[in-house]
């Protein structure tokens, strides 16, 4: 968000930029560099043990202790109130994809903490050189679950895949970039199908292949029906019993009974393939943990795509049913 909002929070100062200098790592480089950007820009910086969220108009507190979500790397209050969240990373480290841990954080605040909107609407992402927002306030230019489909995208890409976008969100923009003219981006489908299966596969959210072989497929569910996307997963496998395809729901954490309860309906789960032993649900924040660790580690490159279900999927499976 920007203008009369984003000034009323006091934000619009934040730039991070400047020279690095000093520091021994590339952690502790970034951290001094947004330190000093913030102090330009009028912010008091704290510690989070000395923590003093009423010094001052704009109070930056440094390794915020988020209970289960973890810490933050700055907590950004305005008037004793959170508002946003810093997410600082080394320089080099893409910051596609970090976003998601800032949106983890900004879920992560204790209730008992005053802030101006939940979750926190400003959220930053920098390695002290180049800076990232993502606001997540109703004027943002972007939806989760475009962001979502370029995460989805530019992983594929980096593995060394070709990818496919749905062809109705081909036009879709994410960080000034469309979905359709992304790395690795194939304009057309392999016509091994029928016209039926591939009507429905092309509507799919993202598709990861290699060669004309298809890998995975993955519906994203944000705020939409779980069983739309889910149907259009046991189409594709009515209308091609064989195919042999990596099947995926990736959904928000809070959203698991619902997909949990969803694919265990007789529609899906009594088939010759049972939909909930074939189809994974991936949660957001495991899926965004996962590949901050992969790109920090440059392991893209090296990935089989069975990692997914092998350490990230969550499968729900028929429950085994004890004899008397």
């Amino acid at each position: 968000m920007r203008g009369a909002e984003e000034d009323l929070l006091g934000l619009q100062s934040l730039s991070i930029s400047g020279q690095n200098k000093g520091v021994s790592t590339p952690e502790a480089l970034a951290r001094e560099t947004i330190d000093e950007a913030l102090r330009i820009a009028g912010w008091i910086l704290q510690d989070a043990k000395d923590a003093n969220v009423d010094a001052g108009t704009g109070v930056a507190v440094r390794e915020f202790p988020l209970g289960k979500h973890g810490f933050a790397d700055y907590l950004l209050y305005v008037n004793g109130k959170a508002a946003g969240v810093i997410e600082a990373k080394k320089v080099g480290t893409p910051l596609t994809g970090v976003e998601l841990q800032t949106e983890h954080y900004s879920q992560g605040l204790p209730r008992t903490l005053p802030a101006w909107l939940r979750p926190l609407p400003f959220l930053y992402e920098s390695t002290g050189v180049e800076p990232e927002s993502s606001d997540e306030l109703p004027a943002r230019e972007r939806t989760r679950h475009t962001e979502i489909q370029h995460t989805l995208l530019a992983l594929g890409a980096e593995m060394g895949l070709d990818v496919w976008v749905a062809r109705n969100d081909r036009s879709r923009v994410w960080r000034g970039q469309r979905l359709g003219d992304m790395p690795r981006m194939v304009q057309t489908l392999p016509t091994q199908f029928n016209d039926a299966t591939n009507r429905t596969i092309e509507l799919i959210d993202v598709l990861w292949l290699k060669g004309n072989s298809f890998v995975a497929a993955f519906e994203v569910e944000c705020t939409t029906s779980i069983y739309s996307g889910l149907l259009r997963m046991a189409d594709l496998l009515a209308l091609q019993p064989n195919l042999n395809m990596r099947l995926f729901l990736v959904a928000p954490d809070e959203r698991r009974s619902k997909v949990e309860q969803e694919i265990r309906r007789p529609t899906f789960s009594l088939r010759d393939r049972p939909l909930n032993e074939l189809c994974g649900f991936v949660p957001f924040n495991r899926l965004t943990e996962r590949i901050a660790v992969i790109r920090e580690n440059n392991l893209a490159s090296s990935l089989n795509p069975d990692f997914l279900s092998k350490s990230v999927a969550e499968y729900f499976k028929r429950e085994e049913t004890k004899s008397p």
